[in-house]
């Protein structure tokens, strides 16, 4: 069985119920939180201290990438000791190891702060989100202008080396690429949070499940086409020499077959109940589950 998805369907029975008495009990202001500049600073400043994170993981893949390279594949290694150029592909190639492995931790360290919060920080309009947007656009500027410097001071006295002097001298610069990386990931963390549609908080709501699946049918069957490269023939070369003798050769002919599988269509509902751990929200929605199972596969 392979479920292919869910659709929300608009019927009556879906509803969004919230207590009115409790409105001004659950009325709050981001700027009203405790510790609210404290927090927005420590955040600002953790992106920048992602450097040494940065700083930590081009120095590893320095040693584990050509500790890895001089021992399995000796003739690459020199081949890299001996080219600026395959080094400076390297180099940037740290750059996008580095941004990637700060891009996801600043996105879960911003899962994390936001519900420390109880989600009741980095909304639009306020401080903490256009300090966000700020420090992304300084932490591009520094990333930049850093890689610039640093080439510019260093170039001279790498070209006048041989060995791997460009990594060697350009190992820790990657870094500099962390703090744009930790702060848009936080952003990225923040947009893909769902927003509470009574109190407004980030990451608030849950669903659970309130029924079993019910109203089970097949809705009906479907084709796909798969392509795979086979034996298809075989061709036959023979030889023919001048003293008589002759020799005789086959190789296999491969081509592309198609394969086509036949698909039962099926699909139920489900009640599913989604609530908000801050608030008095409450949404009831009954969803489509669709799913497909394989009836049958031939070639052709």
């Amino acid at each position: 069985m392979e479920v292919t998805g869910h659709n929300t369907l608009s019927t009556d029975e879906i509803s969004v119920t919230s207590n009115p008495y409790l409105r001004d009990i659950e009325v709050w202001n981001e700027r009203d939180l405790p510790h609210y500049k404290k927090k927005v600073a420590d955040r600002m400043f953790s992106g920048y201290i992602s450097i040494f994170l940065g700083a930590l993981i081009s120095y590893a893949l320095y040693l584990v990438f050509f500790a890895t390279v001089a021992s399995m594949f000796p003739g690459l290694y020199s081949m890299v000791s001996s080219s600026f150029t395959a080094q400076w592909v390297c180099l940037f190639l740290f750059y996008a190891i580095v941004f990637v492995a700060v891009f996801f931790y600043g996105k879960k360290s911003m899962v994390k702060f936001v519900a420390s919060c109880h989600g009741e920080v980095a909304h639009d309009g306020n401080p903490f989100m256009k300090k966000l947007k700020l420090h992304i656009v300084i932490s591009a500027v520094l990333c930049i202008a850093v890689s610039v410097v640093c080439i510019l001071l260093f170039d001279e006295n790498v070209s006048s080396q041989m060995g791997l002097a460009v990594l060697e001298s350009y190992m820790y610069v990657p870094a500099i690429i962390s703090p744009l990386a930790y702060f848009i990931g936080s952003l990225s963390a923040r947009n893909g949070m769902i927003k509470c549609p009574v109190c407004g908080r980030f990451d608030t709501v849950y669903r659970v499940k309130s029924s079993e699946d019910f109203g089970e049918r097949q809705d009906g069957s479907h084709k796909e086409y798969d392509y795979k490269t086979e034996r298809v023939g075989t061709k036959t070369t023979t030889t023919y020499y001048t003293d008589g003798s002759r020799t005789t050769r086959s190789e296999g002919i491969y081509g592309s077959v198609r394969y086509t599988q036949e698909y039962d269509d099926y699909s139920s509902l489900s009640k599913f109940t989604y609530l908000c751990r801050e608030c008095s929200y409450v949404e009831e929605t009954l969803e489509e589950k669709t799913w497909k199972t394989k009836r049958d596969e031939y070639r052709g």
